[in-house]
């Protein structure tokens, strides 16, 4: 019996020194893991520094682009601006600001927050504005496809494509709901709270 006893705890130990080891091993998993998301966070958090951000404005911003990212996908590139692939992406404003800050000073001309709809100088685009009078943060859809709305609101949008396209809204059904007027159109006052999706062709 004591004979028993004893394998038994021995057994145990072995199981508690195994268990023990694979979760030694997850943990180590899971703090390599959240290293590498902190040293993305850190990036973000210069970029905010960079542009005179606030403590209060970096959480609002994050906390609206990972809102967006979670309902539309796509990759997140910087600070305000979550790429959709091709030439199609959100650019996302600090809530309460008239548009998205500019990145250029920190990360080139290139990271510049563009309205491809503004001014009418580039043809090609559909962009759909998250305030009214072409405010807030914008969608920029070039690539025919199916773009989820992540405003609910009311907002505005520019059909800068090339002359004659209709972009077409849907709502969470799936019916048409809205087509637009050939381009170029546009639309300063545009209610969102019914649009789940645009197709911009």
């Amino acid at each position: 019996m004591t004979k028993y006893r004893v394998l038994a705890g021995g057994r145990r130990w072995r199981l508690f020194v195994a268990l023990t080891g694979t979760l030694l091993a997850v943990m180590a998993t899971t703090t390599a893991s959240a290293s590498t998301s902190t040293e993305l966070s850190q990036d973000f958090a210069a970029q905010a520094r960079a542009i005179h951000l606030s403590g209060a404005q970096t959480v609002a911003l994050n906390t609206e682009v990972e809102r967006i990212q979670a309902k539309m996908g796509g990759t997140r590139v910087n600070l305000n601006t979550i790429a959709l692939g091709g030439r199609n992406s959100v650019h996302v404003a600090v809530p309460g600001e008239a548009k998205p800050r500019d990145l250029s000073s920190v990360l080139g001309a290139g990271a510049a927050a563009y309205d491809p709809c503004s001014g009418g100088a580039d043809y090609g685009w559909f962009c759909a504005y998250d305030e009214t009078n072409f405010r807030g943060g914008y969608i920029e859809m070039y690539d025919c496809a199916d773009y989820y709305m992540p405003w609910g609101v009311t907002g505005s949008w520019d059909n800068n494509q090339t002359t004659g396209t209709r972009a077409r809204m849907y709502d969470g059904n799936g019916n048409l709901g809205y087509t637009t007027p050939g381009a170029h159109s546009s639309d300063d006052v545009a209610p969102w709270a019914w649009v789940y999706w645009i197709r911009n062709c």
